[in-house]
Protein backbone atom coordinates (compact mmCIF):
# COMPACT_ATOMS: atom_id res chain seq x y z
CA UNK A 1 0.00 0.00 0.00
CA UNK A 2 1.08 3.57 -1.22
CA UNK A 3 0.11 6.95 0.49
CA UNK A 4 1.26 10.32 -0.92
CA UNK A 5 0.14 13.26 0.81
CA UNK A 6 1.32 16.96 1.01
CA UNK A 7 2.32 18.27 4.44
CA UNK A 8 3.07 22.21 3.50
CA UNK A 9 2.82 21.77 -0.23
CA UNK A 10 5.67 19.10 -0.02
CA UNK A 11 4.65 15.83 -1.22
CA UNK A 12 4.90 13.42 1.73
CA UNK A 13 5.15 9.87 0.61
CA UNK A 14 4.06 7.20 3.31
CA UNK A 15 4.69 3.24 2.93
CA UNK A 16 3.35 0.69 4.90
CA UNK A 17 4.30 -2.77 3.90
CA UNK A 18 1.12 -4.16 5.80
CA UNK A 19 -1.82 -2.67 7.14
CA UNK A 20 -1.09 -1.79 10.78
CA UNK A 21 -2.39 -4.15 13.46
CA UNK A 22 -4.08 -3.68 16.39
CA UNK A 23 -1.50 -4.91 19.82
CA UNK A 24 -2.38 -8.40 20.83
CA UNK A 25 -4.33 -8.43 24.14
CA UNK A 26 -3.08 -12.61 24.47
CA UNK A 27 -0.72 -14.94 23.34
CA UNK A 28 -1.19 -18.84 23.62
CA UNK A 29 2.36 -20.79 24.48
CA UNK A 30 1.98 -24.42 24.35
CA UNK A 31 4.68 -26.67 25.32
CA UNK A 32 5.18 -30.52 24.47
CA UNK A 33 7.57 -32.51 26.52
CA UNK A 34 8.85 -35.89 24.97
CA UNK A 35 6.74 -38.70 25.26
CA UNK A 36 7.07 -40.71 28.97
CA UNK A 37 7.11 -37.34 31.26
CA UNK A 38 4.78 -37.25 33.91
CA UNK A 39 2.82 -34.25 35.05
CA UNK A 40 5.74 -32.71 37.68
CA UNK A 41 7.96 -32.26 34.57
CA UNK A 42 5.71 -30.47 32.60
CA UNK A 43 5.07 -28.85 35.39
CA UNK A 44 8.73 -27.26 36.55
CA UNK A 45 9.02 -26.59 32.44
CA UNK A 46 5.66 -24.65 32.41
CA UNK A 47 7.12 -22.56 35.37
CA UNK A 48 10.39 -21.97 34.18
CA UNK A 49 8.62 -20.36 30.86
CA UNK A 50 6.22 -18.47 33.32
CA UNK A 51 9.31 -16.96 35.42
CA UNK A 52 10.98 -16.61 32.35
CA UNK A 53 7.81 -14.06 31.22
CA UNK A 54 7.80 -12.22 34.32
CA UNK A 55 11.23 -11.25 34.06
CA UNK A 56 11.21 -10.01 30.79
CA UNK A 57 7.75 -8.78 30.03
CA UNK A 58 7.06 -6.29 31.67
CA UNK A 59 3.63 -5.75 30.21
CA UNK A 60 2.20 -8.84 31.05
CA UNK A 61 -0.76 -8.32 33.37
CA UNK A 62 -1.64 -12.08 34.21
CA UNK A 63 0.12 -15.27 33.44
CA UNK A 64 -3.12 -18.31 33.39
CA UNK A 65 -1.30 -22.09 33.26
CA UNK A 66 -2.51 -25.23 32.12
CA UNK A 67 -0.31 -28.41 33.33
CA UNK A 68 -1.49 -32.05 31.66
CA UNK A 69 0.35 -34.93 31.24
CA UNK A 70 3.35 -34.42 28.58
CA UNK A 71 2.35 -31.16 27.58
CA UNK A 72 1.12 -27.64 29.47
CA UNK A 73 -0.39 -24.14 27.63
CA UNK A 74 0.62 -20.85 28.70
CA UNK A 75 -2.11 -17.95 28.06
CA UNK A 76 -0.13 -14.48 28.68
CA UNK A 77 -2.57 -11.72 29.01
CA UNK A 78 -0.95 -8.26 28.54
CA UNK A 79 -2.04 -4.98 30.17
CA UNK A 80 -4.25 -2.36 28.33
CA UNK A 81 -2.63 0.28 26.88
Amino acid sequence: MLAVTLFFGVPLMVIFAEPPRPPQERIEVRLELPEGKDTDAVDEAARQVEALIASDVPQVDEVRTSVREGEASVSIIFRKL
